[in-house]
């Protein structure tokens, strides 16, 4: 048995190095901006849904291994293309529903209420500021899920821990991304909000990579989440 164990936990641990070096890379890399790192990047998402792939086979896998590819295609138009932002954010949309029932909150009608309230009271700001950037519904409504999914995933406390910390770094990646683009919308003059923005467009990849690899990691480790046990693995 404990052979069985070390055949799962050896790959895992290399993984974890491989992309805790790959992040320090990536952020080293474009802190000097002398290197394109885009291939890197997406490399590490590659490997997330690779890796997810070794537990295709139970339900929970299976729902990891499709939220990973549906990570794949969503990074493909943002990051590769970088050209549709509207496809790239409907496919993180998939993602954040393929959480929700993995997630499978007890109180999932409560969930489903209060993110219809959430994201009536957004696109009632985006209206009345007027924003005509269809994408900024969509992310609007993508990021009102990751939110809620986040909350879900505490609620159940430790044993949903991996993916509660998983998706927690997932809001740090989005927060990033949204202060880099803060431009695009408002003016602002304020020196501290600069050096945030400066910085999230170098630190966004340290919360994103890890927070796909805690995902990932969330379906093999069954007794720190209590979602699928060595029975069903069986």
């Amino acid at each position: 048995m404990s052979r069985l164990k070390n055949l799962k936990t050896i790959p895992l641990l290399v993984f974890v190095i491989i992309q805790l070096a790959l992040t320090i890379a990536i952020f080293f890399i474009d802190l000097k901006g002398n290197y394109n790192t885009t291939w890197i990047k997406y490399g590490c998402i590659i490997l997330c849904f690779i890796f997810s792939c070794f537990a295709f086979k139970t339900k929970k896998g299976f729902l990891i291994t499709g939220a990973m590819a549906g990570t794949l295609l969503a990074d493909y138009f943002l990051l590769i293309r970088d050209d549709n932002y509207t496809l790239g954010i409907s496919s993180f949309i998939i993602v954040q529903a393929i959480y929700f029932l993995y997630l499978k909150p007890k109180h999932w009608k409560i969930s489903l209420i209060i993110r219809s309230a959430i994201f009536l009271a957004i696109l009632s700001i985006l209206l009345k500021i007027k924003i005509d950037d269809v994408s900024a519904y969509f992310a609007g409504f993508y990021f009102t899920n990751l939110i809620m999914n986040m909350t879900d995933s505490w609620i159940g406390g430790k044993k949903n821990i991996l993916m509660s910390l998983g998706l927690l770094l997932f809001i740090g990646c989005d927060l990033s991304v949204g202060l880099n683009n803060l431009s695009s919308y408002i003016s602002y003059s304020s020196s501290f909000i600069d050096a945030l923005v400066r910085f999230s467009d170098v630190g966004m990849w340290l919360f994103y990579v890890p927070s796909q690899t805690l995902i990932v990691l969330s379906v093999f480790y069954p007794k720190d989440i209590g979602v699928v046990t060595d029975k069903q693995n069986m």
